[in-house]
């Protein structure tokens, strides 16, 4: 069942337990959360082992992450590494995560590379 399905079928927002409409249109609107404060973090050094970036905090509803380095770096969770990278930062490249925030995220660059990555943290 897709998204809208389940708001069509009257579902409340999981959000804030309100269902929102457009009145022009009569379709349903996802809910956005708008952060209360936002705090910027130094930048973190990161090598070829994992280097913790975030601590888990349950009041951040975004992050920003921004690789300010010279060489790429992946960013995860506890225990990653290049080999299992996902998601990977370029020098210069800017990461949005809206999906988990709130978890501890760490960063790996390959074999011998180093990057600096900085960090914005938005808060309900």
């Amino acid at each position: 069942m897709s998204i809208w399905s389940i708001f069509r079928s009257g579902v409340k927002s999981p959000v804030d337990g309100v269902l929102l409409i457009n009145p022009a249109t009569g379709e349903p609107v996802m809910p956005v959360a708008i952060a209360a404060s936002a705090q910027d973090n130094a930048a973190v050094a990161v090598g070829d082992t994992a280097t913790a970036l975030l601590e888990a905090n349950p009041s951040n509803i975004g992050l920003r992450l921004l690789n300010i380095g010279t060489d790429p770096a992946a960013i995860g969770q506890a225990g990653i590494t290049w080999t299992k990278r996902v998601i990977v930062l370029d020098p210069g490249s800017l990461w949005i995560e809206t999906e988990a925030p709130n978890l501890a995220w760490f960063a790996v660059c390959d074999a011998g590379q180093s990057a600096s990555i900085t960090s914005q943290e938005l808060r309900k």
